[in-house]
């Protein structure tokens, strides 16, 4: 396969709503802000943040994650300009999702049952899962307006 060919697939969004699930799986009550869903492909399919989230717990948080160390901070460059780039594949991922029946949107977005990242076989594969279901974790212990502002953007 070519790489147009592989970025075409990853950045599909039948393909990246596999991931909301993993997303959800890690908040309280399997839900989360539905502005807090624009956060998911900034974080999970950039390469650096995703090994940072790999690299987490469940005690992680926004600073320990990524506002504490050299690593976590440089993975944050350019996560303004993801988040705008990424915002209408979100929406089309968000889309699927919900014609899939996995989520239910309103205020919050909430999945429909808890997915478990570990049962997936393809190790390539569960590194992303791994990592949204722990960027679920680390986002949903602080509030939306917090976030974008520990985040540098501006635009919500």
């Amino acid at each position: 396969m070519k790489v147009k060919e592989v970025k075409a697939l990853t950045y599909s969004p039948f393909w990246c709503a596999n991931l909301i699930p993993h997303y959800l799986s890690g908040c309280p009550n399997n839900e989360i802000s539905f502005e807090l869903m624009f956060l998911l492909l900034p974080f999970v399919l950039d390469r650096d943040s995703r090994e940072i989230l790999d690299s987490s717990i469940s005690t992680s948080t926004i600073y320990s994650a990524f506002l504490d160390g050299v690593d976590g901070r440089s993975s944050l460059a350019g996560i303004e300009e993801r988040y705008i780039d990424f915002k209408e594949l979100t929406r089309q991922t968000l889309v699927v999702a919900a014609n899939r029946g996995t989520i239910d949107i309103s205020v919050k977005v909430s999945g429909r049952k808890v997915a478990n990242y570990t049962e997936e076989k393809d190790t390539f594969i569960r590194e992303f899962y791994k990592a949204a279901k722990y960027l679920g974790q680390i986002l949903s212990k602080e509030t939306t307006l917090d976030l974008f502002i520990k985040l540098g953007i501006k635009e919500i």
